[in-house]
């Protein structure tokens, strides 16, 4: 059996710079890299001293400004420094394979964007303080849960039963629960965009 990775993922501090963040992307790559079942070192990474930080990993080059591209979430394989969300993912799923690892990516490549639809309609939703914009809004992140509650006293209808089932069973497993960020942290991230619907 070959030698386990050595494997490090840094991801976005929450405001009291020791928990996990609101940052879907950090909690995308928890989320794998604990379903794989691999071992791996977490770190969280306070953004306000983040410049300091990524200038001690990778040197002078790093320091905000420089167009580097080294930002929270970032993933240390073997020494080598993954920064793009979408790469890492991809490079998971080819160094973590079968059999020793579970598969997790999509059978179809659709699949992978479906979520981005519903964020970007999310977005302009909870930047609008319009009430007419958006009567049905189909949530799939915790944040759209968290934030369209606090700014919009929305909760998904019981009539989405699906939807309902779904996020009841997500919140029963513990790779789920464990990486979502504080509800706080989610206000907090969206505190300075979301708009109170004007009734």
């Amino acid at each position: 059996m070959a030698e386990s990775p050595k494997i490090e993922l840094f991801v976005k501090a929450s405001v009291d710079a020791e928990s996990v963040g609101n940052c879907p992307f950090s909690q995308r790559l928890f989320m794998i890299l604990w379903l794989k079942g691999a071992n791996f070192t977490l770190t969280t990474v306070d953004m306000k001293s983040y410049t300091l930080f990524a200038v001690l990993l990778q040197g002078p080059c790093c320091a905000e400004g420089s167009g580097s591209g080294l930002s929270a979430p970032f993933l240390i394989f073997n020494d080598e420094v993954k920064t793009d969300t979408n790469k890492i993912e991809e490079f998971l799923e080819e160094k973590l394979a079968q059999p020793e690892y579970p598969k997790l990516c999509c059978r179809y490549k659709e699949s992978n964007g479906a979520g981005d639809d519903i964020f970007r309609k999310f977005s302009g939703y909870i930047k609008n303080p319009n009430s007419g914009i958006n009567n049905m809004l189909e949530t799939k992140f915790l944040s759209t849960l968290v934030v369209c509650k606090q700014y919009r006293d929305f909760d998904i209808p019981k009539e989405l039963k699906g939807l309902t089932r779904y996020l009841d069973n997500a919140y029963k497993q513990d790779q789920f629960r464990y990486t979502c960020p504080n509800a706080s942290e989610i206000l907090i991230a969206y505190h300075s965009v979301a708009k109170y619907l004007n009734k």
